[in-house]
């Protein structure tokens, strides 16, 4: 990375800066695009924390129920 690049500490500045508490990172895999949804987890623990809008059920899949909801 060059000197003027954005690193992980240069973000977490600005979202402080901006008022925000905690920073959830996910690394994704290279052939991860923006089209696909970031897959959180198997249980809903991980989700305790965000802050999250009404909870919609989207279905049923092959792996389970489908839920959606929009993040503030």
């Amino acid at each position: 990375m060059n000197k003027g690049s954005v690193n992980f500490e240069k973000i977490c500045s600005v979202l402080s800066n901006m008022g925000a508490e905690r920073v959830i990172v996910k690394r994704l895999a290279n052939n991860d695009n923006s089209k696909q949804q970031i897959y959180l987890g198997s249980d809903y623990s991980v989700i305790q924390g965000l802050p999250i809008g009404e909870i919609i059920y989207s279905g049923i899949s092959s792996k389970g129920d489908t839920l959606n909801a929009a993040i503030n």
